[in-house]
Formats: C-alpha cells, structure tokens, sequence
C-alpha cells in the first residue's frame, strides 16, 4: 500500500476571518491592560525622577558647603567676563612672565634690515646675545613709552589710545620725529 503525503486540513475563509477578529480583539485588550499597568509604572517613575532630583540637588548643597570638586561638567557654572576683565588678566600674566614679547627671529630681520640701511657695509655682524640685550631694551622702553601715553590719555578722560596721546607722550620726554617713523638711509 503506498502512502499518501500529509496534507492538513483547509479552513474555510469565514473560519479564517473570525480567527483573525478575535486575535486582533485580544490584541486591543492587551495593549489597553498594558497602557494602564504603563500609566502606574509611570507614575511610580516619577516619582522616582522627583526623589532622584531632590536627592541631587541636597548632595550638591553639600558638596558646595564642604568644598568638593563638581561631580560633572554640567554642574560647573560658566562664569562670563565683563568686557575689558581679558585684556586685565592677560596685561598681569604678561608683568609675571620675564620671557620676551617680541619674537626673536622678527626683530633679529628687522635689526640687520635697519643696520645694513645706517651702514655703508652690506651686513654687520650681531652676537646672539647682543640681538636678545637688545631686544630687552627696545622692550622695556616700548612698554614704558606705551605707559605714559595711557597715562595722557585717561588724562583727556578717554580710555582709546591715539597718535595724539603718543605725540604728547614723547614731547614730554624730550623726543622728536616721533609722528612718522625715521628711518635713516644710506648717504
């Protein structure tokens, strides 16, 4: 005797479609017991997200009080600066540090260029330590120079400085030739 392949039973389509009506009813049942089960849970959940805040906010009130490090960068406060407060602090840094303003390189080029224009030979010859004692003194002498012409200009009640407060500044040092750069050429 042979034997015949399995074959399941067919339903009929109204079978089939009152299977699957009741499958999505159960389904819209469900979903309705989890949202409301959801709902408490939720709730029990904000709850917690309240304790949790009010928890932080009394450890930050101690950390403040006791003096410990911020926990996260998002508990730093981000402090701004009034305008001008930069510019104070970096004039400090820059009094502290003995270190030159002037980069080397720079004003060594700009020494041989003005040496070989006032000279009648083609390139002097400059010691490192002569071009950095140079340096030095050209620095000090800037900033002193920059001093008093501040001075005259928060005495004509402005905080910009102008030529006319530079002018002013090396008249009353005894210099002249001050309004333009001069430079001397060969002769």
């Amino acid at each position: 005797m042979a034997r015949k392949a399995y074959q399941p039973k067919r339903r009929s389509n109204s079978n089939q479609n009152q299977q699957r009506s009741d499958s999505l009813k159960k389904n819209k049942q469900d979903n309705l017991r989890s949202k409301s089960a959801g709902n408490q849970q939720g709730n029990e959940k904000n709850k917690k997200d309240i304790q949790d805040q009010r928890n932080k906010a009394s450890t930050k009130k101690k950390r403040e009080s006791s003096g410990e490090k911020y926990e996260s960068a998002r508990d730093k406060v981000i402090r701004r600066f009034r305008p001008g407060d930069n510019a104070l602090k970096q004039l400090r840094q820059y009094n502290q540090t003995p270190s030159l303003l002037i980069r080397k390189l720079p004003f060594q080029r700009l020494i041989r260029e003005i040496s070989t224009r006032m000279t009648e030979e083609d390139s002097l010859r400059w010691t490192s330590f002569a071009l950095v004692l140079l340096q030095t003194v050209v620095e000090d002498y800037m900033v002193s120079f920059f001093e008093d012409a501040n001075a005259c200009a928060l005495h004509a009640k402005r905080v910009t400085l102008m030529s006319k407060d530079l002018a002013l500044a090396a008249r009353i040092r005894g210099q002249k030739n001050v309004t333009g750069i001069f430079i001397p050429t060969k002769k």
